[in-house]
């Protein structure tokens, strides 16, 4: 189930853009990925090891 989700989250992120604007907003990699977890994660309540997971991303990288 893990799986299935990060794999949807990775097909889901528009990786061109990420990089586009790389320089000029430095977190935007891990807003893409937030949102796009958010959104499988909306569809998916039980996921919470997932949300722990990227909480625990998220407060070490910002």
């Amino acid at each position: 189930m893990q799986t299935l989700v990060l794999t949807e989250v990775l097909r889901n992120c528009s990786f061109n853009e990420i990089l586009a604007d790389e320089y000029n907003q430095p977190y935007t990699a891990v807003w893409q990925l937030a949102k796009s977890v958010g959104k499988i994660l909306a569809k998916r309540p039980k996921c919470e090891l997932l949300i722990r997971i990227l909480r625990k991303i998220l407060e070490e990288i910002l």
